[in-house]
């Protein structure tokens, strides 16, 4: 009998010490989980503020203008003159840009664009486990909105903790203050594409002859690709980063679903065909100011 009582005492010993174990450990894990999360959930209160008062870039207050071009009585060009930087440059609203060249440019870019507030936290988290992987800045998360903030200021070397929380708060505000397609007009026109292209119809008109409600979906594609690194991919300094490029993009088309296996194989194969570099810029100017001045 007292063996018994003895065990009892025992087991209720290890019992109890058991749970005082564990009530430590959950504590301490509590405790760690705090520490951890309390930087993320003091920089999202601060992102949170920031939305309220946070200033947009002026930039985006201003209608984008293209280069003023001067014509005769006759139909016949006088004069083109340019913007203060040397760029080519078209604006023209997205219902002029056909249908290829902004579906493939979000499905590249930002395919949740059309479901987030400006700020997609998935990708970035995902970009922020993919960086911490690395070891290094391999993939910054921003949405189409964030780089139109980016575009419009023309910061695009400053990468620091604050300028990213400025990018997000201020495309918070942005996606209150403007629809999708707003948004999505002025990020499609601001894009550059290399060879101081800027905007797709810029792009489009330079590269393939066409305007960009002319292209065709690899074509549109080939565009969509670019802008990622507008000097690496140039089609005419570097042709054939360009096409590895549009392979990828290809590649990457079919694994969200976009393209068929069908598709994405004739694509993948058959590289669209990019204009030669014109010697005459002004020459083609030209033709293109009147081929702009007939579609009016």
């Amino acid at each position: 009998m007292s063996s018994r009582r003895k065990i009892s005492s025992t087991m209720r010993y290890h019992i109890k010490d058991h749970f005082s174990y564990t009530k430590t450990c959950s504590a301490n894990f509590l405790k760690s989980c705090l520490w951890i999360w309390r930087p993320f959930a003091f920089a999202l209160l601060i992102l949170l503020m920031m939305v309220w008062w946070v200033p947009l870039p002026r930039e985006l207050d201003h209608r984008l203008v293209e280069r003023e071009t001067l014509f005769d009585n006759r139909g016949l060009l006088v004069i083109s003159i340019p913007n203060y930087e040397p760029r080519r440059f078209y604006p023209i609203e997205i219902e002029d840009m056909g249908t290829w060249v902004p579906e493939m440019v979000v499905a590249l870019e930002d395919h949740r664009f059309y479901t987030h507030n400006g700020v997609d936290v998935v990708t970035l988290f995902g970009s922020l486990l993919r960086n911490l992987r690395a070891g290094r800045r391999v993939s910054g998360g921003s949405t189409i909105t964030q780089q139109v903030i980016k575009l419009a200021e023309k910061k695009f070397e400053e990468r620091t903790i604050p300028r990213k929380l400025y990018e997000m708060a201020a495309a918070l505000r942005l996606e209150r203050k403007w629809t999708k397609q707003h948004i999505l007009e002025e990020y499609l026109n601001r894009l550059p594409f290399g060879n101081g292209l800027i905007g797709v119809e810029a792009a489009a008109i330079f590269y393939f002859g066409k305007n960009s409600s002319q292209l065709n979906q690899p074509e549109a594609i080939f565009l969509a690709g670019l802008p990622q690194a507008p000097s690496r991919y140039n089609p005419w300094k570097n042709p054939e980063s360009a096409r590895e490029r549009y392979r990828r993009c290809v590649t990457r088309l079919e694994q969200i679903g976009v393209l068929t296996r069908e598709k994405a194989d004739d694509y993948y194969y058959n590289v669209p065909d990019v204009r030669p570099e014109p010697r005459e810029w002004d020459g083609l100017e030209v033709r293109v100011a009147r081929a702009k001045k007939n579609a009016k």
